[in-house]
């Protein structure tokens, strides 16, 4: 069986379809006569674009996915295609139309729910990068005020010593004229040596 044969009869085999049914759902590309002649025949030549369509809605597969069936089925290499999730459902043959439909769906919920996410992510890092430059800002600022602070009370400290050192230094000077106001008095009451002429 050629993949365009094997294409048709899966298809059919997952959704329960006769090849009638295909060829009613083909929108008048052919008729039941031509799907049994598709999965019949040998593929001897690329299809004509109102097959290729037809199959497409009938299968309800991309219209790229006939046109690489057929391009298999004739032996030549397969074209290069970027293929969504979506267009990996609908080019799966054995799947029904309703569990298609279905995984289109999730697909589109998962993306949206990973979306909002993604915004809810962002929202949360931007918000975490201003409260974390708050608290850089508070501890700047707490260190700051305690940097004032220290040096408020390191200039204290050096008046304070300087206070007392000048206080210390009047003391020692007070206490020294007393000594030497008490070592004048002392000569004063002292009497007078005779000389040596007095007692002669």
């Amino acid at each position: 069986m050629h993949a365009v044969a094997r294409l048709i009869e899966d298809v059919k085999a997952s959704n329960s379809w006769s090849n009638g049914d295909v060829a009613r759902r083909s929108a008048g590309a052919f008729q039941r006569g031509r799907v049994q002649q598709m999965i019949k025949d040998p593929v001897r030549r690329l299809p004509e674009r109102t097959t290729v369509d037809g199959l497409s809605v009938a299968l309800g597969i991309p219209g790229w996915v006939v046109v690489d069936t057929f391009i298999e089925a004739l032996g030549l290499p397969a074209r290069p295609n970027s293929v969504t999730v979506e267009d990996a459902i609908g080019a799966d043959p054995q799947l029904s139309a309703d569990s298609k439909a279905l995984l289109r769906a999730m697909v589109s919920q998962a993306r949206a729910t990973a979306a909002a996410a993604e915004a809810g992510w962002d929202a949360g890092s931007r918000a975490t990068k201003v409260d974390e430059d708050a608290r850089y800002e508070r501890f700047l600022g707490g260190f700051e005020r305690f940097d004032a602070l220290t040096e408020r009370r390191f200039r204290q400290r050096q008046q304070d010593d300087y206070d007392a050192g000048i206080g210390r230094a009047a003391r020692r000077g007070e206490s020294t004229a007393d000594k030497m106001r008490e070592a004048a008095d002392k000569d004063a009451e002292r009497p007078d040596d005779p000389g040596p002429d007095d007692g002669a």
